[in-house]
């Protein structure tokens, strides 16, 4: 089976302080409470990894044992040539991947507070770049699944990318983000055309009302049309629906605590592809989806811990 991962590229770096990253509640939201306008800080740990959903993704399908593609844009720098070189020793395909002339390689850095949360200062840079990505080389991949991560509310080539999907024969799992879940009405049609929709509570939200993560599923379902939908709500797990089940997934309890929850989402969308496209039950593609999201929040950065082929967590 063979996947292709379209959307963005980012190189990332972690900083993590123990004291001067420690947070406070401020008006019902954490956070931190000793970085000063004009400080200087000192940082316990520095860690560079890569990100971006399409390439956190690509890697799961890649240890999965699946073959798997990045479709997307870097910029020509160092940056972007150590994205396209760790993709290549994942053994992801990186054939199509597009260099931008004009923008850097997207960039994030993220300040990681002691429970692993974060805050991510991000330039998008050549990851939001998609006119330079040519969607006919679906036909060229010719995979079965294509899981699209947000591709900046460009509905253009959405579009082209939904009908190149279609002629290849591939099968879509789409996890939007904002800046198309916000356009709503454009969105709708391109949502009857896929097969699995992934979304978290809060974009939920963006599309149907409801707090019950079984009744946003429902709802988003009926809205969108899709075979299959999935609304995450973190450590308060997740629920798939299709016509015939709904199936809830619970995160298992632990000690220890989470180093970094940078690449949760997309580890749990693509753990659960990854299964769901094997024709395993939505049981087991819900229950390796989070297992995934688990081993990697274990860990700094998005790809670290995810999950190997036989491996179980």
């Amino acid at each position: 089976m063979k996947f292709a991962c379209i959307g963005a590229a980012l190189q990332d770096v972690f900083l993590r302080d123990r004291d001067d990253f420690s947070t406070a509640k401020l008006g019902g939201r954490s956070v931190f409470d000793k970085i000063e306008l004009g400080a200087k800080v000192d940082i316990d740990n520095v860690t560079f990894s890569t990100g971006g959903g399409a390439t956190n993704a690509a890697v799961t399908f890649a240890r999965q044992g699946f073959e798997s593609d990045f479709i997307g844009t870097v910029g020509d720098d160092i940056a972007g040539m150590t994205v396209v070189e760790q993709l290549r020793t994942e053994n992801v395909g990186v054939g199509n991947v597009c260099y931008s002339q004009g923008r850097g390689t997207g960039y994030s850095v993220m300040l990681v507070a002691p429970d692993g949360e974060r805050t991510a200062l991000v330039y998008r840079g050549a990851s939001n770049t998609y006119d330079t990505v040519d969607a006919d080389v679906l036909a060229k991949v010719n995979p079965d699944w294509a899981y699209i991560t947000t591709l900046s509310g460009d509905f253009r080539f959405i579009e082209k990318l939904w009908d190149a999907c279609e002629q290849a024969g591939a099968h879509i799992m789409f996890n939007p983000g904002t800046l198309e879940l916000e356009q709503k009405t454009k969105l709708q049609p391109f949502l009857q055309r896929i097969e699995v929709l992934l979304v978290n509570k809060q974009e939920a939200q963006i599309l149907v009302q409801g707090e019950e993560l079984e009744d946003l599923a429902a709802d988003l379902r009926k809205f969108a049309g899709a075979k299959c939908v999935i609304v995450s709500d973190g450590l308060n797990g997740a629920v798939a629906t299709t016509l015939a089940e709904t199936v809830r997934a619970t995160v298992p309890k632990t000690d220890k605590k989470a180093k970094d929850k940078t690449g949760a989402g997309d580890a749990f969308g693509s753990g659960f592809l990854s299964r769901y496209a094997a024709k395993k039950s939505l049981t087991e593609a819900m229950d390796f989806g989070i297992a995934n999201a688990s081993s990697v929040v274990s860990q700094i950065g998005a790809k670290a811990g995810i999950l190997k082929k036989g491996i179980k967590k």
